[in-house]
């Protein structure tokens, strides 16, 4: 009797020898590379978006505040310094773990929601440096 085709099983079982062996041949790197891209720009969104939330935040509320990089906590805080002695931090974004900025600095923001030009500028996991523009006048935030 001669065989035409295979049998479901048979296509089973090399498909699951195939799933097995596969990840030995996928390059480990590029999966880390790719892990490493998606939480860069996630992090600048998530940098941009405070930006942007400190300026409508002080704009609305008529008070001022303050963006404060810390490279040892490895956070931007957004505080308002309407009353210095309490501190009320009203947002903040943590890098994860392995990530670093380059530097720590303030930014204020005035009651109008108008921020002073400058870049916040973080590593990344891979070595790669990440830079958040903020733009003065037209209340843009790039991101690079």
């Amino acid at each position: 009797m001669r065989k035409r085709g295979y049998t479901l099983i048979e296509v089973i079982v090399v498909i699951a020898i195939l799933l097995v062996i596969m990840p030995i041949f996928i390059n480990g790197k590029s999966t880390y590379k790719l892990i490493d891209t998606i939480t860069s720009k996630s992090l600048k969104n998530d940098i941009a978006n405070i930006i942007s939330f400190a300026k409508h935040y002080s704009y609305n509320t008529g008070n001022t505040g303050r963006l404060e990089i810390n490279t040892l906590s490895g956070e931007i805080l957004f505080i308002d310094t309407k009353n210095e002695i309490t501190k009320n931090i009203i947002a903040k974004v943590t890098l994860p773990k392995g990530y670093k900025f380059v530097s720590d600095f303030k930014i204020p923001v005035s009651s109008k929601g108008v921020v002073s030009s400058n870049s916040i500028i973080f590593k990344s996991l891979t070595g790669e440096y990440h830079e958040v523009t903020i733009s003065v006048g037209i209340d843009l935030v790039n991101i690079y």
